[in-house]
């Protein structure tokens, strides 16, 4: 195995995906915090680092399964429309649906669970959050990475899309960071999205429903900024760097 503590967990996901599910095992974060080496990630958790890569060894060892994506030998314009597809729809279409089955137990559970209140309130300003960062991206930042990267195929000058594509990919960052925090505040209120034993059916299903969207978030931020943002950002310091 080629990776060891001082990997950072993103270079380790973008090559192994398969990995992704490790760091989930042991609530070590491959997304917003994906810039941190292993070894930092379990000192802030208080973990040892052997069992982890251990465990990261183990499943390196095994073949892919089937459905698995290569996504790090993904273009930008291909992991741009995968991102399109499997998560910016996903969001639009069932953060209401999830929204609103946690409004519902909040109403009717809230007294006995307040932490449902909190959760509901959350979940519905990560929503309002989620959906403008999506905007911005499909209407400003996909655009422009599409555009260089059919500028890089026709071997043309990109240097000056190279000038102003790193500031949105900045701001994209930081709000990835802002969604990560509620995120981490949510799965904190439910207790890691555990159900409690005398819970209705709409209660079971909102937690369930809010551990998916966790986890297909976590894979969201990481194919952002640890493959497509780093891939054109280091295409823009190259296009600037030929200019001068």
């Amino acid at each position: 195995m080629d990776i060891s503590a001082h990997s950072t967990i993103g270079s380790v996901v973008s090559r192994y995906y398969q990995t992704a599910s490790v760091f989930e095992s042991f609530h070590l974060d491959f997304c917003c915090g994906g810039k941190r080496t292993i070894e930092e990630a379990c000192a802030k958790k208080q973990l040892d680092t052997m069992p982890v890569l251990a465990a990261l060894a183990k499943v390196i060892d095994q073949p892919l399964q089937n459905g698995q994506m290569p996504f790090h030998e993904m273009s930008a314009q291909e992991l741009i429309s995968y991102i399109l597809t499997n998560h910016h729809y996903y969001i639009k279409e069932q953060g209401p649906v999830i929204l609103g089955h946690l409004e519902k137990v909040a109403m009717k559970h809230g007294g006995r669970f307040p932490y449902m209140r909190e959760t509901a309130l959350l979940f519905d300003a990560l929503l309002s959050e989620l959906l403008a960062h999506m905007q911005k991206e499909e209407n400003v930042l996909f655009p422009l990475i599409r555009k260089m990267a059919v500028l890089e195929e026709s071997h043309m000058d990109t240097a000056e899309l190279a000038e102003v594509i790193t500031h949105p990919i900045a701001v994209m960052e930081a709000e990835h960071d802002v969604a990560g925090d509620y995120l981490h505040r949510i799965h904190a209120l439910t207790n890691g999205f555990t159900i409690p034993p005398d819970a209705c059916t709409t209660f079971r299903i909102s937690l369930q429903e809010l551990q998916t969207f966790e986890s297909r978030m976590f894979e969201h931020v990481h194919l952002e900024n640890n493959l497509l943002f780093p891939m054109m950002t280091n295409a823009a310091q190259s296009a600037t760097e030929s200019a001068s």
